[in-house]
């Protein structure tokens, strides 16, 4: 894929971008690994393992990352620009008008609506998430509930333990996200090394 194509791609991504970058996660998996082969399921996963522990906004570094390994830097700074564009410019045009028509009526349900859409892309990309560290590939939804459950699903103890983990650590405590996602690497890197994962 060219840069310039790339950059195309990310900004349709970047203009269906409500919610923040969680939601762009389900576009992606869908695009990159789904719909065009281009990344497998492990490579996805292992990209967005990276953005979580590197400093931006998982959409962004996501995107920068996704760029690099298709085409190297002009591809990365191709789908980073793409990315942001969108976003530049519909929050200068929020920012502008929001003030003047947030009691309209049409606004705040569309408001409402772009909300209750991003939640569900979010728990999507959960979804995603665990199919790429608690499955042995994204969870097969269609199949669960057709009952036909393709032999090569397979689930993952050891992810399980540091997902299970990383939540009751962030219902129990202050810790902040980036400190939890810290030490699921630590655990994970000793899991990896006593040949438990």
């Amino acid at each position: 894929m060219s840069p310039l194509l790339l950059m195309a791609t990310f900004t349709g991504f970047g203009f269906l971008c409500f919610g923040g970058g969680y939601m762009l996660i389900a576009l992606m998996m869908h695009y990159f690994v789904e719909e065009h082969a281009i990344l497998t399921a492990e490579q996805f996963g292992n990209l967005l393992s990276i953005s979580q522990i590197t400093p931006g906004p998982v959409g962004i570094n996501t995107a920068t990352f996704v760029g690099y390994l298709n085409g190297g830097f002009f591809s990365s700074l191709g789908a980073t620009i793409g990315l942001a564009i969108p976003s530049l410019t519909l929050g200068f045009i929020a920012v502008i008008y929001m003030r003047k028509y947030r009691e309209n009526i049409y606004v705040s349900g569309a408001l409402g609506a772009i909300k209750a859409a991003a939640a569900g892309s979010v728990i999507y990309a959960s979804t995603v998430m665990l199919g790429v560290s608690v499955f042995s590939r994204q969870i097969p939804w269609r199949e669960i509930f057709s009952g036909k459950l393709e032999s090569d699903f397979s689930f993952s103890i050891a992810g399980a333990v540091i997902t299970a983990a990383a939540l009751i650590l962030k219902l129990k405590t202050k810790l902040p996200a980036g400190a939890i996602i810290a030490l699921g690497g630590f655990g994970g890197a000793i899991l990896y090394w006593c040949k438990l994962w």
